[in-house]
């Protein structure tokens, strides 16, 4: 949920500093400062998606390892 409201509050920013851009130079250098700061927020999210694969990856491997997919296959 915060990672959506920080989204929203840098599209707002955006659109503030766009109208208040009073001539090209102004609005591109709106654009590179949003085109910045999200290329920063999706690089963090694909950080934590990287570390959360790692993490999902890690347990599934102990799991299979010690045995759990044949504890409920034993008759």
């Amino acid at each position: 949920m915060a990672r959506a409201t920080a989204g929203v509050e840098l599209g707002l920013k955006l659109s503030k500093k766009l109208t208040d851009a009073h001539s090209v130079p102004d609005a591109v250098a709106a654009y590179q400062e949003w085109l910045n700061e999200e290329m920063g927020a999706r690089a963090e999210d694909a950080r934590l998606l990287m570390s959360n694969g790692q993490k999902f990856m890690d347990t599934t491997s102990r799991f299979l390892s010690s045995g759990w997919t044949n504890a409920g296959m034993s008759t």
